[in-house]
């Protein structure tokens, strides 16, 4: 009420819209921070919403209930109905106004600092009409929009990404102009998927509007669970799956499919053929090289393919990063795969006491006996490997963001 000082004139439905105005800004700053989106309807939401459910809908339904204590034989009926009637229309507006195509605004996650000049900025501009100099408090909100959040910064550098997605597997490989999504993780049921909790979120935190190819490996829930989430709200421009009748617009992924951004080269390994869609052997496998390093993306590809690739290509997939095959599995990672790559790194994209076991003693112990060193997304969390002209830089999120609930007892 204080912000309205100077509004005294006005009508209360302006006031009140008003109030509702300013509720949205006074928000802003903290739901950026904390989820990197911010509603643009919710002033015209709240303007109906709120009434609505101050004078009708709460009050019938207190009225509602204590009719069924004192009259049980069917008084209920008369105040219940109406709240429900009033409750299906503002749930069809709130529907109508979350379908509008720019109700959600989304960006990176702002720095701490702008994010304190950002409250000073609102501040200001809540304070009453009469204050002197309230406009100042736009300038003070600018970082918080004009920021953009780090990525790589020349040609040939490349930073790989595997997402912490429980027992699944959901890689992004950024480029100085471009993002790759390679698989989206599980769908554990209608209404929670790794698409929508962990892959989009990183996308808009790390400032991504838009993805320029999405890869799903294959049809096993654990990839492509999350896909339809992702495809839904983030623009996408191209799709390769070995299942692309699942996925709307999307192409089939075929051994020799290449391109190349920012000098960095990209080239699909597998599969030949698309005559087994839902097999393992099948998955998309893609080898991405810079002149820095390489990052070898495997899928649930198991023995027989990986002798394949390495009969057909050789020390040609030499790479700096192996993602292990089918997350480590026993059937897979073969001698004959880890000496032709010989990575210096192996992530291991796998649940924390996943009911598979995964990755298996005997495929860990191959890895470590070769010297390689090796990460698991069960122990390390979401990983980021920068690759350019100083090596290969590794961040684990657990490392520095973990949180108490993160160490072992």
């Amino acid at each position: 009420m204080f912000s309205l000082q100077g509004d005294e004139q006005r009508s209360r439905l302006w006031r009140f819209g008003k109030i509702q105005i300013f509720i949205a800004i006074g928000l802003l700053p903290l739901t950026l921070v904390l989820f990197q989106q911010a509603s643009l309807i919710a002033p015209l939401a709240n303007f109906v919403a709120v009434p609505v459910f101050t004078l009708i809908i709460v009050p019938l339904a207190l009225l509602g209930a204590s009719a069924l204590l004192l009259f049980p034989d069917g008084l209920s009926p008369l105040f219940f109905d109406p709240a429900l009637w009033a409750l299906e229309y503002v749930w069809r507006y709130l529907e109508w106004l979350a379908l509008m195509k720019h109700s959600l605004w989304t960006q990176h996650r702002p720095p701490m600092w702008s994010w304190i000049c950002a409250l000073i900025g609102v501040a200001l501009l809540l304070m009453p009409r009469v204050w002197p100099g309230r406009w100042v408090g736009l300038v003070w909100l600018a970082p918080l929009f004009l920021l953009h959040p780090a990525r790589p910064g020349h040609d040939g550098e490349l930073w790989f990404s595997q997402l912490d997605v429980g027992q699944g597997l959901a890689s992004v490989v950024r480029t100085r102009n471009h993002v790759l999504v390679f698989d989206t993780g599980p769908r554990f049921s209608a209404s929670f998927n790794t698409g929508d909790a962990v892959v989009l979120p990183f996308l808009w935190r790390q400032g991504v509007r838009k993805i320029d190819m999405l890869i799903i490996s294959h049809g096993d829930n654990d990839h492509i669970g999350g896909a339809h989430a992702v495809l839904k709200y983030m623009p996408t421009d191209r799709v390769l799956s070995s299942i692309p009748e699942e996925l709307p617009g999307a192409s089939t992924c075929q051994q020799g499919q290449a391109w190349t951004w920012d000098g960095v080269h990209f080239q699909v390994l597998n599969p030949q053929n698309n005559r087994s869609p839902k097999h393992n052997n099948s998955s998309c496998v893609l080898l991405v090289r810079s002149r820095y390093g390489a990052v070898l993306l495997t899928g649930d590809i198991e023995r027989q393919a990986e002798i394949r690739l390495v009969s057909e290509y050789g020390n040609r997939l030499r790479a700096s990063i192996l993602v292990a095959p089918h997350h480590g599995s026993k059937t897979s990672s073969s001698r004959s795969l880890i000496q032709a790559v010989r990575p210096g790194i192996v992530v291991f994209a796998s649940g924390y006491r996943n009911r598979y076991r995964h990755p298996h003693h005997t495929v860990v112990a191959r890895y470590k006996n070769t010297g390689i060193k090796m990460y698991w997304s069960s122990r390390h969390g979401a990983l980021l490997f920068r690759i350019g002209a100083a090596g290969i830089t590794v961040f684990s999120h657990r490392q520095r963001q973990g949180h108490y609930w993160h160490r072992k007892p």
